[in-house]
């Protein structure tokens, strides 16, 4: 194949790529749909990264800048669908998703509540209180005032 042909065919694939992912923004409210294109955009990526890598071995045409390149669209890709999987599915909520914040601060209040109304609770707070009051007695102490 002469390198022309090449050329259009790389240009042809760049356009089909872009076209894909211009009308995923335009259809990102869709989820289906979209990611139907991210997917035709990506996979079409990969081929010509695939032929791309071929045709410089085959013809010693100096195609390391658009490889390169496109090995770099097939990585940010490929990590921007893991990150559309993971949104998707709710995978990155931080444990929150579903939980009601008021809820989980009244248990963690009546959690507190319980636990300060111990009386081994009170013995240990009187100790570690004594110990600090007579930690910094001991630091004033030192100065002359």
């Amino acid at each position: 194949m002469d390198e022309i042909t090449q050329k259009n065919i790389v240009l042809v694939c760049t356009c089909l790529i872009v076209i894909s992912f211009h009308l995923a923004y335009k259809f990102k409210n869709n989820i289906k749909f979209c990611n139907i294109l991210l997917g035709i955009g990506f996979f079409i990526s990969l081929i010509i990264t695939k032929v791309l890598h071929s045709w410089e071995k085959e013809n010693k045409v100096d195609y390391n800048l658009l490889l390169f390149l496109y090995i770099l669209v097939d990585i940010i890709l490929f990590l921007f669908v893991i990150y559309r999987w993971c949104d998707i599915k709710r995978k990155m909520t931080g444990g929150g998703d579903k939980l009601n914040l008021i809820d989980e601060f009244r248990k963690q209040d009546f959690m507190i509540n319980g636990i300060a109304e111990s009386p081994m609770i009170g013995i240990i707070g009187d100790k570690i209180k004594n110990k600090i009051t007579d930690y910094i007695i001991g630091i004033i102490s030192k100065f002359n005032i």
